[in-house]
């Protein structure tokens, strides 16, 4: 015996219903001010992505090189600037406590928070050390990016591709095919 087949208008009621719950799930995180993650632990994805359990964060207002990016150093010499960068915030997360607020899910499911770990904010912290810049034009972490950039830290030390141009020349290699290192990019 075959199966029933589901009506077409129980599919369109479903749909219907499920953007009216995640509509007034949106609603009350902008109305209270986002929602804090517990810590548990905690696995750095690359310098601006991080797993918290089975949440993943990204962090607000600023962009890392992708883990498979390369940059050059002061001499010219290659180095894997986004292997690098994702150590470097692994080393800001103080015995793996971390505490994130988040204000917005990204379109890739994301968590987007601003992130403390040992009394510091993590997003400001790695635009500081010169390991992410500042993302988008109003961004609260230019005056940080510009004070890295004029010590010469991180990235500014040598030379680099912006991470979001990286993105773009990679999907224009492979044929637009989303971003090349998962869901790590932010574009």
């Amino acid at each position: 015996m075959r199966p029933r087949q589901r009506p077409f208008y129980r599919s369109i009621l479903d749909g219907l219903i499920f953007l009216l719950v995640l509509t007034a799930v949106m609603a009350l995180i902008q109305r209270f001010g986002g929602f804090e993650l517990d810590s548990g632990f905690v696995h750095v994805i690359d310098g601006d992505s991080l797993r918290m359990g089975d949440v993943e964060v990204r962090l607000q207002g600023i962009d890392a090189p992708e883990y498979s990016q390369i940059c050059r150093d002061r001499h010219g010499a290659k180095y894997q600037c986004g292997k690098h960068a994702a150590n470097i915030l692994r080393g800001l997360i103080v015995s793996q406590k971390i505490s994130c607020a988040s204000h917005e899910i990204d379109r890739y499911g994301r968590s987007v928070a601003i992130c403390m770990s040992g009394g510091q904010e993590l997003n400001a912290e790695m635009v500081r050390l010169g390991w992410a810049v500042a993302y988008f034009n109003g961004s609260a972490y230019r005056r940080h990016e510009s004070e890295a950039r004029r010590a010469k830290r991180g990235l500014w030390a040598g030379n680099f591709e912006m991470p979001e141009a990286f993105r773009a020349r990679q999907r224009a290699m492979h044929g637009g095919l989303g971003d090349m290192d998962g869901a790590a990019g932010q574009d």
